[in-house]
């Protein structure tokens, strides 16, 4: 049986509607002042190590660990990315390793496609950041809180990432509710009506904290409508030079496959910043760096990170 829109509407609202007054704040104002925080992020020096467990319907285990240091200048059209990695696979625990890096300095890009047999492009002149975005899958830091992480397909380009916020704030299904003095829920009604998502700010730093997916579905026992967990993702912010950066994350799915089993997927990700708006040296952006194994490992190493942030 269909769930008109009406019904699904009037459940939507009694899920997530304020008290009768009014509130105060507008969805739009709420994510504004994200944005502008968002758009303030304009350099910047992490390490960002994630580990992923996907368990599909057979209950095979999948294990992902990437750790990835990301140094980009937006301005100046200069990135630096290198990523290692690995993925564990089913029962019988295959287990394969990946490594690549991209270097662009504005004017030259060094793209080593694979570290661990050392196979690599030449020097060529890049056509745009988007480029080495979508080669590289440098995650859009600015749309964390919005959209899945790493987010770097879509919003490749350094001004595309502004588009999540459109569409977000020209969402017209959407309510405000004051959940206490310093947090508020904005709820929306997806193109299907059978979904509806939140977004929980932290009202006191105009931040995403929490943002999930729920589905209104009929219950076959006694037809009532209730709501279907789809996914969750909980933020943990840190300020750095007048700028708020994300500090962890960590994203829970769960699909529903046949006979009432479930595909769930579980993303843990942590930053450590190293700059955030500093100005880099002249060879924070070196291409000849892309030539030494050695120098990357060190690169994407969490140890030599700590040790380089204590020396600063």
């Amino acid at each position: 049986m269909k769930i008109s829109w009406l019904v699904a509407a009037v459940l939507f609202v009694d899920i997530v509607s304020a008290d009768d007054a009014e509130p105060s704040i507008q969805g739009g104002d709420l994510l504004a002042a994200f944005e502008l925080n968002q758009a303030s992020l304009e350099s910047f020096d992490v390490l960002v190590i994630k580990k992923e467990v996907t368990i599909d319907a057979q209950d095979k285990i999948s294990e992902k660990e990437v750790r990835q240091r990301i140094r980009c200048d937006l301005e100046n059209d200069r990135l630096l990315s290198v990523i290692l990695g690995s993925e564990t696979h089913g029962h019988d625990k295959k287990r394969s390793r990946y490594g690549s890096c991209l270097i662009a300095d504005g004017k030259n890009i060094r793209h080593d496609i694979d570290l661990y047999r050392k196979k690599s492009i030449p020097l060529r002149s890049p056509s745009s950041l988007k480029y080495c975005f979508l080669t590289q899958f440098v995650p859009e830091i600015r749309t964390i809180g919005l959209a899945d992480f790493p987010d770097s397909i879509t919003y490749g380009s350094p001004n595309d990432w502004r588009e999540e916020f459109v569409i977000h704030k020209a969402k017209k299904k959407s309510l405000v509710k004051i959940t206490s003095d310093n947090r508020a829920e904005i709820s929306s009604v997806l193109d299907n009506p059978r979904f509806y998502y939140v977004l929980t700010f932290d009202l006191a730093r105009n931040l995403i904290i929490h943002r999930e997916l729920n589905q209104i579905v009929r219950s076959p026992k006694d037809e009532k409508l209730k709501k279907l967990f789809m996914f969750e993702e909980s933020i943990k912010w840190t300020e750095i030079n007048g700028v708020f950066v994300p500090a962890a994350l960590h994203y829970l799915r769960l699909t529903p496959m046949a006979r009432k089993k479930m595909d769930s997927n579980q993303r843990q990700v942590t930053f450590t910043w190293l700059a955030v708006n500093d100005e880099f040296d002249d060879d924070a952006f070196d291409v000849s760096a892309a030539e030494s194994y050695e120098r990357l490992e060190k690169l994407v190493s969490l140890e030599n990170v700590k040790r380089q942030t204590q020396d600063d």
